[in-house]
């Protein structure tokens, strides 16, 4: 899914700057797809979803949403649940 026209460490940036919510989807130890989305409290941004093209049309994107869905939801859990005990 690489596209030659990204620096070297342009993952690695995306994953770090998502706090948590940025997912690689591998398989046989290879990299198939990426994830990555961001959440300012009262909305989430989905970022970057690339799946390699070699590999469309087999469920990747879509586990790689439901992932991030479900780990934003849990954030959005514990932020509600941490301003009511405040």
């Amino acid at each position: 899914f690489w596209d030659e026209s990204w620096r070297k460490n342009v993952v690695l940036l995306g994953i770090k700057s998502s706090h948590g919510l940025a997912f690689v989807y591998e398989e046989d130890n290879n990299r198939w797809g990426f994830v990555s989305a961001h959440d300012i409290g009262f909305r989430g941004y989905l970022s970057e979803l690339v799946v390699s093209p070699g590999k469309h049309k087999r469920g990747i994107g879509r586990k790689l949403l439901m992932k991030v869905e479900t780990e934003l939801s849990k954030q959005i859990f514990n932020f509600s649940s941490l301003a009511r005990l405040g």
